[in-house]
């Protein structure tokens, strides 16, 4: 029974120290701040490269070839942007249907608070049928077309823009 409270004092103690060793190896996380980062010191800034659909001209499309859709890239930067890439990819929300179409366009020049509106001539008529899903019995077509934005300038994030259209 001795040597039980002999090795109970011994853990004890050595937890103990350990206990010790460790606080002293660290400062009172109060006593040192988190520093800010000059972004926050300035305030927030929002994106210089702005995209975003003719929100009329979206409701007035059909399931057809050679429709004209026209978007809109905005500079809200204080400095002009060179060679932006845009690109608009239509795609079924179907991802059995393979059908793909990408357009792209390039906007060379866009001065400080300039929109410059960008036509793309598209194809939204429906895909062929998936043989696959006619042996099943599943019926194709009738399902919605998502279309994807993307714009990039040399040195800027890409902003994305998506809608999707009904049936």
């Amino acid at each position: 029974m001795c040597w039980l409270l002999g090795a109970s004092l011994a853990f004890l103690m050595t937890a103990g120290a350990f206990l010790v060793l460790a606080n002293l190896g660290t400062a009172p996380s109060a006593s040192v701040p988190i520093p800010r980062s000059a972004a926050t010191e300035q305030g927030p800034q929002g994106p210089k490269l702005v995209l975003d659909f003719s929100e009329e001209r979206l409701e007035k499309l059909e399931r057809r070839k050679d429709q004209t859709l026209t978007l809109y890239l905005a500079n809200r930067g204080d400095k002009g942007l060179e060679s932006v890439e845009l690109e608009l990819t239509v795609s079924s929300e179907d991802t059995a249907s393979p059908s793909v179409r990408r357009y792209r366009e390039t906007v060379l020049e866009l001065a400080p608070d300039q929109v410059e509106p960008v036509s793309m001539t598209i194809d939204l008529s429906p895909a062929p049928p998936v043989e696959s899903l006619a042996v099943l019995g599943q019926e194709t077509g009738g399902d919605r077309e998502i279309l994807e934005a993307r714009a990039h300038a040399p040195g800027e994030p890409v902003v994305v823009e998506t809608a999707v259209l009904a049936p």
